[in-house]
């Protein structure tokens, strides 16, 4: 896009992510539900809870999904969804607006150095649903996999876990539509296991772009609603620290370029070795 249609895209985008903030504020004063959902898939969901089986539910920050998740209830759905979030201190949306409109859905607070996995296992032992972020990955666990044509990092936690206790993990996402409508999708039920004799390394990956390339699809056909307001592709989120926690440095992805533009040669270095620790830049 040139430089004017650039500066209306991202006016457009601000807006609409006003109007979800406000929809959020909205729905979190009210005990009743003000929106409607159109779901796509809530069978998919249900099913298996009702045959008592826990559930990953990955989405991504995009659309509304924690507003979309909150009325569930008004298309069938009468469990709570636990989802996982790292809260920043201080004064923040959730804050403002309390949970009465989202009584559904419940925190599962953590840090980079203080995870409740123990609790999400419990949870899904329980045959709860458990909702994951990813992407936006946090300590060292992401894998570098093609988004939107160059190398973002996505959180593969959700796909180990599944791997480590059995439980389907379903994408899950929801988006605003025209008025007070919201849209909510949820794919069929995907299984993880490692085969014998191989690399989960190199499986977390398959599994890790299986996700971004779905997500992407979304992206496509919601552009004005994904909420990633940070270099996406340069740089990896820094979550809020634990309470009495220094504040954690920012950590680099190196693998920033497009990979139809490989990184020019530098003189001399060409058959040089990588520095201990860097990636390789080359696919």
């Amino acid at each position: 896009a040139g430089f004017f249609k650039r500066q209306w895209l991202v006016c457009g985008q601000l807006l609409q992510f006003g109007r979800l903030l406000l929809d959020r504020i909205f729905q979190g004063f009210s005990e009743q539900p003000r929106f409607k959902v159109n779901s796509n898939g809530m069978q998919n969901i249900t099913a298996p809870l009702a045959q008592g089986q826990g559930l990953i539910l990955l989405g991504a920050h995009m659309g509304g999904w924690d507003l979309a998740a909150s009325l569930m209830p008004t298309s069938g759905f009468t469990g709570e969804v636990y989802l996982l979030q790292y809260e920043a201190q201080g004064l923040t949306l959730n804050k403002v607006a309390d949970h009465r409109g989202r009584q559904h859905v419940k925190s599962l607070v953590g840090h980079k150095l203080e995870q409740p996995i123990l609790r999400i296992r419990e949870l899904l032992d329980a045959a709860k649903p458990v909702a994951i972020m990813g992407d936006r990955p946090v300590a060292n666990h992401f894998e570098l996999v093609l988004f939107c044509g160059k190398l973002a990092p996505f959180d593969v936690t959700p796909f180990r876990i599944a791997a480590a206790t059995g439980a389907p993990v379903l994408y899950t996402f929801g988006f605003k539509g025209t008025g007070n409508n919201y849209h909510f999708f949820a794919t069929p039920a995907r299984h993880y296991q490692y085969a014998p004799g191989e690399d989960p390394r190199l499986r977390c990956h398959e599994w890790t772009q299986d996700f971004a390339s779905t997500l992407e699809g979304f992206v496509k056909k919601y552009p004005s609603q994904w909420s990633n307001f940070y270099p996406f592709w340069s740089a990896l989120p820094t979550p809020p620290p634990a309470p009495g926690d220094a504040e954690l440095p920012k950590a680099r992805n190196s693998l920033r370029e497009e990979l139809r533009t490989p990184r020019p040669s530098t003189p001399g270095l060409e058959a040089g070795p990588t520095p201990s620790g860097a990636p390789e830049s080359q696919v």
